[in-house]
């Protein structure tokens, strides 16, 4: 992530490189599911509370 931030971004454009990575691992999870990323935005009320889904 650093090499492309500096490469493309200006110096505080980007998001903190463990929100970055948080996010790599939201989209590989919805993937590996099977779920097309057309369709994760069907997910946002499921994120409102905060609360996890599973133990």
């Amino acid at each position: 992530f650093a090499k492309h931030n500096d490469d493309i971004h200006f110096r505080g454009e980007t998001l903190f490189t463990k929100t970055q990575v948080f996010r790599v691992k939201v989209v590989k999870s919805f993937l590996k599911a099977g779920v097309p990323l057309s369709k994760v935005d069907y997910f946002r009320d499921l994120e409102e509370t905060g609360y996890r889904l599973t133990d």
